[in-house]
């Protein structure tokens, strides 16, 4: 995929994947191991340490977003809103 404000190139991948078209089960397995520990490599994530009144934005485009269940006994309370621009079309 490319981001549609950055041009720069991404791949839209998830851990629930179940393989790749083109290749063995065995071989999509093998595949999908690599960019998955990459995404997740300290080197490309961050740890966010929640406070009461914390305002965090991310662009779901090209982040991973991945909740860790860190937050006690208490229920995880958050507004999550997502905005949607149109595409922009590249000028002539």
């Amino acid at each position: 995929m490319e981001h549609p404000e950055t041009g720069r190139k991404g791949l839209f991948i998830s851990t629930s994947a179940l393989g790749l078209t083109g290749v063995t089960a065995q071989e999509g397995k093998v595949l999908l191991g690599h960019p998955l520990r990459h995404a997740s490599s300290p080197d490309y994530t961050i740890r966010f340490g929640w406070k009461t009144g914390d305002f965090v934005l991310w662009d779901n485009r090209a982040t991973w977003h991945y909740a860790v269940d860190d937050h006690g006994d208490g229920a995880r309370v958050y507004r999550k809103v997502i905005g949607v621009e149109p595409v922009r079309q590249p000028q002539a």
